[in-house]
Formats: structure tokens, C-alpha cells, sequence
């Protein structure tokens, strides 16, 4: 089943299916929201991409993807599958490399290189598919982005070095510092052979969506004027999620 836009949001006088559905929302809501955090560390040393796709978007046996996000405040489908950082490869890549999608592989994984870009549009229900003139009788708003440049995951490598070369581990260090990379140097004195490691983690970039949000008029006959947003890529997916919008500018 497919559940539209969160309507129980200040909803009265349910009736007990209604409530059921409402709960079921906000579970989907809620693990959506808890895989973003897990996705988006400002740092981190790993970027493993995840098995489990956003809402209940899912692929069929050809591995097409089918399905909207459920629970979420507007109708997203697998057609933003990109723009969700969702990928089809290996199921244990890692998300710090933009590798184009591997057909020949099986298994889709959902990363965090967000990239919405300029006509990229949405709608808080699915009844936007019919002729706009009807769609328009059904719809509250309309999201078009603008412009936009992609989310990078966050940078991890770390380097090895013996006693001898501790000196070159410090200078390497103060290098990546002034790069805007963080640092750390740890000795491990038991070591075999490399008694020195240089960590470095560079932290994520959570891009960048203006958009704008479109209400339609009064008659119903077309949009309002449109009202302008600034955020990041990590955020506009959070607010795609709950339709949120009260800390964008």
C-alpha cells in the first residue's frame, strides 16, 4: 500500500484505520530519519552504503525499482534514485567514489552522494500523476528546484610510518591541517615495523538545493507565487521526509 503525504499532522475524529495508518507513517518516518543520520557523519572512517533503500522503494526481479517513499511528506519514487544516492553495484561498496551504476550487478545500495539539481520537482501526493488541470484540485504545493551541486561523503586515509620517519609524519601533518583536512597522529611504540599512523578524515560536504515551493491559487487553476529556499543536500532530503521547512532561509 502506498500512504500519501503525512495528513494525520494535526488530524481529528480518525477512525481507528486511520490511526493504524497514521502509526504506520510514523515508523517509516522515523527509520527513514535514523538511516539519514546514519549516512551523513560529519566524519567518519568508513562510508559503507547501506542494503536498505529509503522509504519502500524497492527493486523487482529485474531489478527495476518500484515503489514510493512511505511515510514521507511528498510522493518520491525510485525515478529519483540518483538524487537519493541510491546505486546499483557491489552490495559491500563503499560511498566515497561516484562509480556510475554497474548493471551486470544485482544488488541496489543506498549511499548519501545526494544530488537534486535544477527540474527536479515534487508533489506531497501521488494524485499529481493525473492531468494537471485535475492534479491541481488535489495538490498543496509543488517543490521545483533551482540549482544545486552534489553531497561528497566524508574522507578517511590513514598513513604509516616507522621511528625514523616520525619527523616526516609531523610535516605531513601540518600539510593536511592547512588543507582543512583533521589529523591525528598516533603512536603505537609495540608495533612490528610502523610505530607511527597518520589519520586524516576530511569532513562531509553536505551540498547545496535552492528550490522553491509553489502553492496552487485561490480557483485551483494554477500556482501562487513562488516563495524561494536555501539549503543543504543532507537537509532538503530530511525535509522531503517530514516537510519541514521552518529552519531554511
Amino acid at each position: 500500500m502506498e500512504l500519501e503525504a503525512p495528513y494525520f499532522l494535526g488530524a481529528r475524529n480518525k477512525t481507528p484505520c486511520q490511526e493504524e495508518r497514521d502509526i504506520d507513517i510514523g515508523f517509516f518516518m522515523k527509520r527513514d530519519l535514523e538511516l539519514l543520520e546514519t549516512l551523513t557523519p560529519l566524519y567518519a572512517k568508513q562510508n559503507k552504503r547501506q542494503k536498505r533503500l529509503f522509504g519502500g522503494i524497492y527493486p523487482n526481479e529485474n531489478n527495476a525499482l518500484r515503489g514510493s517513499a512511505q511515510g514521507w511528506a511528498y510522493y518520491i519514487t525510485g525515478a529519483y534514485a540518483r538524487s537519493l544516492g541510491m546505486r546499483l553495484g557491489p552490495p559491500n561498496a563503499e560511498d566515497d567514489t561516484e562509480d556510475q551504476d554497474d548493471s551486470t550487478k544485482t544488488v541496489w545500495t543506498q549511499g548519501s552522494r545526494f544530488c537534486f539539481s535544477e527540474g527536479s520537482m515534487m508533489y506531497d501526493t501521488p494524485k499529481c500523476r493525473q492531468v494537471w488541470r485535475e492534479a491541481l484540485k488535489c495538490i498543496s504545493e509543488q517543490v521545483q528546484v533551482t540549482s544545486g551541486t552534489p553531497a561528497v561523503p566524508a574522507a578517511y586515509k590513514r598513513y604509516r610510518y616507522t621511528d625514523a620517519d616520525v619527523k616526516k609524519a609531523e610535516a605531513k601533518g601540518e600539510e593536511l591541517t592547512s588543507q582543512g583536512w583533521k589529523v591525528e597522529l598516533i603512536h603505537n611504540p609495540n608495533a612490528h615495523k610502523w610505530n607511527w599512523f597518520l589519520d586524516k578524515y576530511y569532513p562531509r560536504n553536505p551540498g547545496f538545493v535552492r528550490f522553491k515551493v509553489q502553492k496552487p491559487n485561490s480557483s485551483k487553476t494554477g500556482l501562487g507565487q513562488p516563495v524561494f529556499y536555501t539549503t543543504t543536500q543532507d537537509d532538503f532530503v530530511r525535509m522531503l521526509i517530514t516537510g519541514d521547512r521552518e529552519c531554511m532561509t
